[in-house]
């Protein structure tokens, strides 16, 4: 858990297309990438690309603002507690 807190988060634009951020989501070997739109930060899951676009029948090449979840919830650093074994 901590390595995953450690790495940087991978950001993309909002007007990419979706089909770019699961090629990203799957060459940087993440589950989810923030998504820069002019209102602040979006996210993009794993969840959104099967739910939104793959069940859904939607055009992977449509951009992603149209699958992203914003407002994203968030919490502060010093709220996250990890376990040291």
């Amino acid at each position: 858990m901590t390595a995953l807190l450690q790495r940087g988060a991978v950001f993309c634009d909002a007007n990419d297309p979706i089909r770019e951020v699961a090629r990203r989501m799957t060459e940087e070997e993440v589950s989810a990438v923030l998504v820069r739109h002019r209102d602040g930060l979006g996210i993009v899951t794993d969840k959104d690309l099967r739910a939104k676009v793959v069940a859904a029948g939607r055009d992977p090449d449509r951009p992603r603002a149209n699958i992203m979840t914003t407002p994203m919830a968030t919490i502060g650093a010093e709220s996250v507690r990890l376990r040291r074994d």
